[in-house]
């Protein structure tokens, strides 16, 4: 996707775990390839060109499960969606989610469509979800700051959590 970031203005920094991961994921590859693929996609149109794109992962313990958890992180920008008091949000309100992922939901129209995307016109998060939901795992969406840059930034970050075995 380097041409796909480079075309659209938006540079890929990867992070580095806090916690290395221990053990073992089972995945079906070409699945998760598609998966980010599409997530990076997301992440390019919904993003002010001149922002970064940053994809990290880190391990991530809800009870007593082990997660590996993969995260896209880019910078928000407004949107046509009004969070809870009914103003406009940047990036994606807490009351939307879940519904970000619903099929055919979209909040604008990317006319152009990019080289290497295969879920346009609201099915890009649909699809993705139903992939990883098969193999055990599921997507989840959070906002927050980025206070790393010269200058803090909302950003949207899009999980995929995966069950991390014990080897």
């Amino acid at each position: 996707l380097e041409e796909d970031l480079s075309q659209y203005g938006r540079a890929l920094a990867v992070g580095m775990p806090a916690i290395i991961p221990q053990g073992m994921v089972t995945v079906d590859i070409n699945s998760l390839q598609e998966v980010l693929n599409e997530l990076l996609i997301n992440a390019i149109k919904f993003s002010p060109e001149g922002t970064r794109i940053i994809l990290s992962m880190d391990e991530i313990i809800q009870g007593s499960h082990k997660q590996l958890g993969i995260t896209i992180q880019n910078t928000a920008q407004a949107s046509i969606l009004t969070d809870e008091q009914g103003n406009q949000a940047i990036g994606i309100p807490q009351n939307y989610s879940e519904t970000v992922f619903d099929l055919f939901f979209t909040t604008q129209d990317f006319s152009e469509r990019m080289p290497h995307e295969e879920w346009p016109s609201g099915s890009g998060l649909y699809i993705p979800r139903k992939l990883i939901k098969r193999q055990g795992g599921w997507i989840r969406v959070g906002t927050g700051t980025d206070h790393t840059g010269p200058r803090s930034a909302p950003v949207v970050r899009m999980t995929i959590l995966l069950p991390l075995e014990n080897e």
